[in-house]
């Protein structure tokens, strides 16, 4: 990690550590620097883009993990040249999983330790998914459109991409550190002008939506913040709480759940704000004719925290990487014939990519009895 003496004196007088406040500040970064894009960039050639959010990305990425930062760089230059040489094959999809998976695996390998830590296999598990994406959106963007489905003919790229388009898309600021994930046709919309809530020629809208997903960010993030000093893992390890009653225990894991997942909240919304103002986001217009923001979204709010059903949780909680693994992955396992096993497959495939904690294989195993056990 960058050694930055200022943020490690506001990590101890708010309580937290250097690695995590440096992280909530590179989210915020995100915000003048999509500012700045909208203000001065928007209208300008493409080049100039993709080497700003290359630069900037590169900067917040170093801000936080150092030289560590190589590990990105060398599977971006990576996956491009296999998409240069093997081309939109279906070898170089089978390539790109097994490279960015062994690559993430290896990181998780050694880096792994008994706590959460903050570090470069942080980011490169968001960077994983998009660099497999853009390698498959090359293969299909190649195949006969006969061929394609509906949504490969959306996301297909029927062009290489530049190394400066794959760097672009790669390091763009609002999705470097914790996603959310778009694909390539996306970023080089909004490149091309083409994510704007007018005709006109003029700059998005955007900016109030974006201070709204900001302010609900940290809201979050506060909230998390302070709960957390009540509710912390350690706790279950204490004499206290052994010694309390069965109902404590289990209304202080219920709550200790629920905390825990406001610090992905928090940075989910945070991210999300500044896509939102760099107009990567725009989705078209509502029944009433207001313009969207949302495709980016990551969290729907009022459905995760009113959830019913398990399956209220997966269709609020992490949402555009529920997307990518049906788009990517279970979409693709159809030559099994069986809904289940493709389920199965995918849910193996989304613990690996979490890592090798027993939690995350428990997790998802229970996700899937879950969700079949309340549609029978």
């Amino acid at each position: 990690m960058a050694d930055l003496g200022l943020v490690k004196t506001l990590a101890g007088a708010f309580g937290t550590n250097e690695a995590s406040l440096t992280l909530i500040l590179g989210l915020l970064a995100g915000y003048p620097l999509a500012y700045f894009q909208r203000q001065f960039l928007f209208g300008k050639s493409a080049t100039l883009h993709h080497v700003y959010f290359t630069l900037t990305g590169l900067g917040i990425l170093y801000a936080n993990f150092g030289t560590d930062i190589l590990h990105h760089v060398i599977c971006v230059f990576t996956n491009y040249l296999l998409m240069r040489t093997v081309g939109p094959k279906l070898l170089s999809v089978q390539l790109a999983f097994l490279f960015n998976m062994g690559y993430l695996l290896a990181g998780y390998h050694f880096c792994a330790s008994n706590t959460y830590d903050v570090m470069w296999t942080t980011p490169h598990c968001v960077m994983t998914l998009r660099l497999i994406g853009l390698v498959t959106d090359h293969f299909d963007g190649g195949k006969d459109p006969a061929e394609q489905s509906a949504d490969q003919k959306k996301l297909g790229l029927t062009r290489t991409p530049s190394l400066l388009e794959v760097a672009g898309h790669s390091f763009h600021f609002g999705g470097v550190l914790v996603g959310p994930q778009f694909p390539m046709r996306m970023y080089l919309d909004m490149i091309e002008g083409k994510l704007t809530d007018n005709s006109e020629g003029k700059r998005p809208a955007c900016v109030v939506p974006a201070l709204k997903r900001m302010a609900l960010g940290l809201a979050y993030t506060v909230v998390f913040a302070i709960l957390n000093g009540y509710y912390y893992d350690d706790y279950m390890t204490e004499p206290a709480f052994f010694e309390s009653s069965w109902l404590q225990k289990y209304l202080f894991v219920l709550i200790w759940g629920k905390v825990m997942l406001y610090k992905y909240v928090g940075c989910w919304l945070l991210a999300e704000g500044s896509c939102i103002l760099s107009s990567l986001t725009y989705n078209g217009r509502d029944e009433r004719g207001n313009p969207l923001w949302d495709s980016c979204k990551n969290i729907k709010l009022s459905k995760f925290e009113m959830v019913m059903s398990f399956q209220d949780v997966i269709d609020s909680f992490n949402i555009n990487t529920n997307k990518w693994a049906a788009h990517y992955v279970y979409k693709r396992l159809k030559f099994l014939n069986n809904r289940m096993l493709s389920q199965l497959f995918t849910l193996v495939f989304l613990a690996l990519w979490h890592g090798f904690h027993s939690g995350y294989y428990a997790c998802f195993f229970l996700e899937l009895v879950y969700v079949n056990a309340e549609k029978q």
